[in-house]
């Protein structure tokens, strides 16, 4: 079992892992990896007074972020290789997937700095319009 504090990143490379943060547990299961090796996970999200939810993504086990209540994933299509940037909102149990993905990530006064070392491309996303964007709730 995992136990993050705010603000630390995680790399897993276990054939399943649980992770505890924020009353939640994040339940982690191997599907498949890459050429490069890194392990490619599917998700399930378990909490108090909720049911269980799946992840419709797929995640990388490397540089999974955690800040507030908020986790942030590399992750991918299921069954494809198609990366993008996930954030996924434990309390309200929501995801923001970004349309590209960012190979680089950092949390500077209250955002989410997204950035893609290869496409020159950046993404800031604020705490304070952090509700303004295009979630997507569970089951929905």
């Amino acid at each position: 079992m995992y136990s993050p504090t705010d603000n630390e990143e995680l790399n897993i490379n276990d054939a399943t892992a649980e992770i505890d943060y924020c009353d939640k547990v994040i339940k982690l299961k191997y599907e498949t990896e890459p050429p490069h090796g890194d392990f490619i996970y599917s998700v399930k999200i378990c909490g108090a007074n909720q049911s269980d939810v799946n992840l419709p993504f797929w995640v990388y086990g490397r540089n999974i972020r955690f800040r507030n209540h908020y986790v942030v994933f590399d992750a991918v299509h299921k069954n494809t290789m198609d990366c993008l940037s996930l954030i996924v909102d434990l309390i309200a149990v929501k995801y923001l997937r970004s349309i590209d993905w960012y190979n680089n990530f950092e949390l500077i006064d209250n955002a989410f700095y997204f950035s893609n070392s290869f496409s020159n491309k950046d993404l800031k996303i604020a705490f304070e319009n952090i509700e303004m964007q295009d979630w997507v709730f569970f089951g929905k």
